[in-house]
């Protein structure tokens, strides 16, 4: 098996992130499999701040709430955002 290189999370933490894959029932995991969940995440997340940014400028706002945020994700849903 190939050598994990650490990779700090700071938004979801390994410990946490390997609990809530327990808490649906995934009990056993791969390290790597953790690994790439984790980076799929991260990596996810630059284009879901980009349409936040692209809704804002749209309406003309400065400030991000809920609304916004639940209204981006519906759209992102119906358009498959989550495609790995």
């Amino acid at each position: 098996m190939k050598k994990i290189k650490k990779f700090d999370n700071e938004l979801i933490k390994r410990k946490n992130l390997i609990l809530m894959l327990k808490k649906y029932g995934i009990t056993r995991m791969n390290k790597d499999a953790v690994y790439m969940l984790e980076k799929a995440i991260i990596d996810s997340l630059p284009k879901l701040f980009r349409v936040l940014k692209e809704e804002m400028v749209t309406q003309g706002k400065k400030t991000l709430k809920r609304e916004d945020v639940l209204n981006v994700l519906g759209k992102m849903k119906e358009e498959e955002f989550w495609e790995v």
